[in-house]
């Protein structure tokens, strides 16, 4: 009799969990002088978005960052059709630029907070943005959704600049991981989302984003995870240690992974130009305790 309730349980549980897509994608939607992103790259993305819409494949929520021109959003959105958007810190002081975060939804969100890192904060050109973080809560749930990126470093800014820049990305991850802990409710499920820019394979900084987040990372998680598959195009390399761009959970959100994949990884056809200088990054799941 136990057995039989048991197995009755399960079959309860696994018929209320639903599937989910989340995606977060870093659209390099920088300003002019940067040179970054033209109109036909945002126009290819929201036309994408909306093939995959009509085939009921898109994603349910869609983190985006290095989203500063707000135009971008405008083209994608015009054919992807997210009834919700959200945008994260916006410029202040010296800083010339928002902090490029956005979501999309078609899940009914709340606000909760935006916060930008503070001025000092920084390294090269990131000191220009308002980086930080936004922060929503899926309507009449305990799940709050975090989008963020941090401070990025690459070669032309001189070793100076990059080791700054690692102690600043350092110091932000940590000040999300107090935020959450000292505001957010002691039970809150959590999805963050973001271009990090620390790679899973670089331990000495990827350790300070475990210590001090403490979430689960869906690309572990889906190696350990029976019948979780990856992209057919992409490796355990690509996903698990080279990565900047990830999606991490707290364990109490009920997340069943069944794929991850990065998209939008070809040329934009007729052209040889990528849609971004980073791939999408997709997770499928199933869950029945977000909503």
């Amino acid at each position: 009799m136990k057995i039989f309730l048991l197995i009755l349980v399960l079959l309860s549980l696994q018929a209320n969990a639903r599937e989910y897509k989340f995606m977060s994608y870093n659209i390099k939607a920088l300003p002019g002088i940067a040179s970054g992103g033209k109109d036909f790259q945002f126009q290819y993305i929201g036309e994408e978005l909306a093939r995959l819409r009509e085939n009921g494949e898109q994603p349910d929520i869609i983190f985006f960052q290095e989203a500063f021109k707000y135009k971008a959003i405008r083209l994608i959105n015009e054919n992807a059709g997210y009834k919700n958007t959200f945008t994260g810190p916006y410029r202040f002081g010296i800083k010339l630029l928002g902090s490029g975060l956005v979501i999309l939804s078609d899940l009914e969100l709340e606000f909760v907070m935006n916060i930008a890192f503070p001025t000092f904060l920084c390294a090269g050109w990131d000191c220009f943005s308002a980086k930080g973080y936004q922060i929503v809560k899926i309507k009449g749930t305990n799940t709050y959704l975090v989008n963020t990126h941090l401070n990025a470093s690459n070669s032309s800014m001189g070793s100076c600049i990059n080791r700054k820049s690692i102690r600043s990305r350092l110091s932000q991850v940590k000040l999300i991981g107090k935020y959450i802990k000292n505001n957010l409710p002691a039970d809150a499920k959590i999805i963050f989302a973001g271009d990090f820019n620390i790679k899973p394979k670089n331990r000495d900084e990827y350790s300070v984003m475990e210590e001090h987040l403490g979430l689960v990372n869906s690309s572990f998680d889906c190696l350990r995870t029976a019948g979780c598959e990856l992209g057919e195009d992409d490796s355990e390399d690509e996903l698990v240690t080279d990565t900047v761009d990830m999606i991490l959970y707290s364990e109490n959100a009920g997340i069943k992974l069944n794929r991850i994949e990065e998209i939008f990884e070809s040329p934009i056809p007729g052209t040889e130009t990528l849609p971004s200088d980073h791939d999408g990054y997709l997770i499928h799941f199933e869950s029945d305790s977000i909503e």
